[in-house]
């Protein structure tokens, strides 16, 4: 069982403190309740103000018009940024590719005219550094 304990201050009632015992689902329905404002056209109109407050405090306020609900307004949930997928790991992808090998300059500048067509794969595994 939960229990609740809810202070409210008000005009109508000074300092009061309210206990209630619910099970699970009724205690999650009776805090949204409370979460919930309500305001008249006339309090929209002359003291926004205190509502934009309520809204910042993450309340949901509901907008009456003679008793009756006419609008609801919920504060606005932040934005998720955007997962980035990872970043390849380069270092252990150039170690599964190449091992331990070392590459000189002679080594770079043969790759490097090998992918620009400038010798055949032939040309780049048959010949060593002299």
């Amino acid at each position: 069982m939960d229990r609740i304990f809810l202070t409210t201050k008000n005009t109508h009632v000074s300092n009061s403190l309210v206990f209630l015992d619910f099970g699970k689902n009724v205690t999650q329905n009776v805090l949204q309740h409370f979460m919930t404002q309500t305001a008249t056209i006339r309090q929209v109109r002359h003291d926004f103000g205190m509502i934009l407050d309520w809204i910042a405090n993450g309340d949901e306020v509901t907008i009456l018009r003679y008793k009756e609900p006419v609008a609801q307004i919920t504060p606005v949930k932040p934005k998720r940024k955007p997962k980035l997928p990872p970043l390849p790991d380069y270092e252990a992808r150039a170690r599964r590719i190449f091992g331990n090998r070392v590459f000189n300059d002679y080594d770079f500048e043969r790759m490097r005219a090998y992918n620009a067509g400038e010798i055949s794969e032939e040309e780049l595994l048959g010949k060593s550094k002299p």
